[in-house]
């Protein structure tokens, strides 16, 4: 087999492969006797028509599936010559089959980029403080007790206050007065003073009574980072509320019986171990997604490299398909959600240039370090999500097959198995 290959713009490659006669004759000549066991053709029994009468009958498809085996063969074994590890499904083009002739094809693909590990282990942060103070763990028994809480009608007049029950209106449009639908609601129930409510917004319609309305501005705060992006980060919007009902909320008191509703506990001492421990489960979960974010930095900062493009155009698409989703649950139409991936075209690629990166590095970590997702690391992940789709893990299974998903779900527990190598050997303190 006779290989050659072209360097074109950026990380394409293309690969010109002659096949030698002896190797297509080979592939023909396997291909036929093949068939040859499996045909029927008329006076003859099943395998035992003549050869040339099976290539007569079977030559217009046999040539296709013919060219498509040589090239899946000798295609393979030339990336794995050449190092190579496309990151684009490869364009073939393919010259004539013709028995004891060489035959020709070439692939054009965009080719994983050199990674280049110059740091990455040894990362060094701040030691993690798992202690819980003792307002964290009232305020969370306190959210519980608020789960059990009544709910009575405010008497006539009763200014808004926090801690009430509110039934709002709401509607927020921006410097060009067009309205904001993830800043606005019809008949929304919310706690004064729970968090659900921008605290900002909460001081401008504290004191309102039932039937009133107010006019006035909130000014949001800029993200902190990917995860705390919201629509309305940043920006500045004028509101209108209106207050439609008002109701109090009376909260039971603390006896073994109100504890026993609440589940499988036997006295308070029992639900505030259980709440200590899912706290502190917590903390450490949320320390242990930042930590893996700091790393993630860090390896980008120490170790630059290049952004493909099928691999970032792929990433921008599927960012765009998540967004458009959520936005659509929030009721913004077509158009509305183009708009809005347009505004946030320089984030989103961003984002996706940064996950590009860290995908290639960890994979690179994983290839160097001999990281690999197991087969009990794909069935817990198989069944996490049979578990939060409501579905069996085979159904999972076999829609990851079909849907050809599989080896993109490898490479990515592969991917956070060499993330986790990593932050295990962070040095704190």
């Amino acid at each position: 087999m006779k290989v050659e290959v072209e360097n074109l713009s950026g990380h394409f490659k293309k690969v010109k492969i002659e096949v030698p006669p002896e190797k297509v004759n080979g592939h023909i000549q396997d291909y036929y006797k093949n068939l040859q066991k499996e045909v029927t053709l008329r006076g003859f029994r099943k395998g035992k028509a003549p050869m040339a009468m099976v290539k007569e009958a079977y030559a217009d498809t046999a040539t296709s599936k013919i060219m498509r085996e040589i090239v899946e063969s000798h295609l393979s074994d030339a990336l794995r010559e050449h190092s190579f590890l496309p990151i684009s499904v490869p364009q073939i083009d393919v010259e004539r089959l013709v028995e004891s002739a060489p035959f020709v094809f070439t692939a054009i693909f965009e080719n994983t980029p050199p990674v280049e590990l110059k740091e990455y282990s040894g990362f060094k942060a701040p030691k993690f403080d798992v202690t819980l103070c003792e307002d964290e763990i009232e305020k969370t028994l306190e959210n519980i007790r608020g789960q059990m809480a009544k709910f009575e009608a405010a008497i006539p007049g009763t200014p808004l206050e926090i801690g009430h029950i509110a039934q709002l209106d709401y509607e927020g449009t921006n410097l060009a007065g067009e309205v904001v639908p993830e800043a606005s609601e019809k008949d929304s129930f919310v706690e004064i003073g729970s968090g659900v409510l921008f605290k900002d917004f909460e001081q401008q319609i504290l004191g309102m009574k039932v039937g009133e309305s107010r006019s006035f501005s909130v000014s949001f705060p800029e993200a902190k980072g990917d995860d705390d992006h919201t629509p309305v980060s940043g920006k500045t919007l004028s509101f209108k509320a209106d207050l439609k009902d008002l109701r109090t909320k009376s909260l039971p008191a603390w006896n073994d019986e109100m504890v026993k509703s609440i589940g499988p506990f036997q006295n308070f001492d029992e639900l505030k171990m259980r709440v200590v421990d899912d706290l502190r489960q917590h903390k450490e979960q949320q320390h242990k997604r930042d930590l893996q974010e700091q790393v993630v930095n860090w390896l980008i900062e120490k170790n630059p490299v290049d952004v493909p493009e099928t691999m970032m155009n792929s990433q921008l698409e599927q960012l765009a398909v998540d967004a458009g989703i959520q936005l659509s649950k929030m009721g913004l139409d077509e158009k509305a959600i183009e708009e809005r991936l347009k505004e946030w075209g320089s984030e989103m690629q961003e984002r996706a240039s940064r996950q590009v990166k860290a995908s290639l590095l960890l994979s690179a970590i994983s290839r160097k370090e001999n990281i690999q997702a197991d087969d009990e690391d794909i069935r817990q992940k198989i069944l996490r999500m049979a578990q939060n789709g409501g579905r069996s893990p085979k159904q999972v299974w076999e829609e990851l097959q079909q849907r050809g998903l599989v080896d993109g779900l490898v490479r990515q527990l592969t991917e956070l198995k060499a993330l986790d190598w990593v932050t295990e050997r962070v040095h704190l303190g």
